[in-house]
């Protein structure tokens, strides 16, 4: 029998061992800046709307200093392993690293999107009922431009 993830008591762990700044969104309002023109944010936008809460953890990273930058991007990235998280899908570019963990079940209680920058590490929790369909079409890569809206999250 699976062991039950805890999603906030690992949250509540990395803001303890990382400092960091931590928000909380309001899906419905999030979803307001969405662009459904851009390739995927259709899907983002139907997900947002099954969410219930979201919370965006910033963990700011000497971009000088790269080999720290990817220690705490790999340490979290191995307690949601750990923890039970499936990871579902990755992208690595010249800027960024993103790698998308959920629990796996028939409906998804809880998505972790974990991005590396030059300067933060930003570890995304998306929680509500979705459909592992509808999260396999928000990460096509052919969505990566909506995708970034995500990312924006952090300066509103």
């Amino acid at each position: 029998m699976p062991r039950e993830v805890n999603v906030d008591a690992l949250l509540t762990r990395i803001r303890n061992d990382f400092p960091n700044e931590r928000y909380s969104v309001t899906p419905s309002v999030a979803s307001i800046f969405i662009d459904e023109s851009l390739p995927g944010g259709a899907e983002l936008k139907t997900i947002m709307n099954d969410l219930t809460g979201m919370e965006v953890v910033v963990i700011p990273v000497d971009a000088q200093k790269n080999k720290e930058s990817n220690r705490v991007f790999r340490e979290i990235n191995k307690r949601l392993d750990r923890q039970g998280l499936a990871l579902i899908g990755k992208f690595r570019s010249e800027k960024e690293k993103v790698d998308v963990w959920m629990i796996q079940a028939e409906v998804i209680s809880d998505l972790v999107v974990v991005n590396q920058t030059n300067s933060y590490i930003y570890v995304v929790r998306f929680k509500g009922d979705m459909s592992k369909r509808k999260i396999d079409e928000l990460i096509h890569p052919e969505n990566r431009p909506i995708l970034e809206y995500l990312y924006r999250l952090k300066a509103h």
